[in-house]
């Protein structure tokens, strides 16, 4: 049998949106490096500002949060972020 276009895009659609978390989730967690762009071994509210999708270091714009990904299951979370000098992407990960 084969599923109807809609229904497809719609399971789709909510499996996206399960993979994703809020700001308040990013500012309230500690992130480990894990690759690619370097802004230091960990990152938190506390060290960094968070505006919409930008990180502030010392009140300049550092990084643009392109993605925001937790497992399927919710167990591990990423936080990919891109150079707004360089362009270069790098990801964290929650400790």
């Amino acid at each position: 049998m084969k599923f109807p276009q809609h229904i497809s895009i719609f399971i789709l659609s909510i499996f996206f949106i399960s993979c994703s978390f809020k700001t308040s989730e990013l500012e309230k967690g500690m992130w480990k490096y894990c690759g690619g762009y370097y802004i230091g071994d960990l990152f938190n509210s506390v060290q960094m500002q968070f505006r919409n999708d930008t990180i502030y270091i010392n009140n300049i714009p550092n990084a643009l949060i392109i993605a925001k990904n937790k497992s399927f299951l919710g167990s591990g979370k990423r936080v990919i972020i891109k150079s707004i000098e360089s362009g270069e992407v790098g990801a964290y990960c929650e400790k």
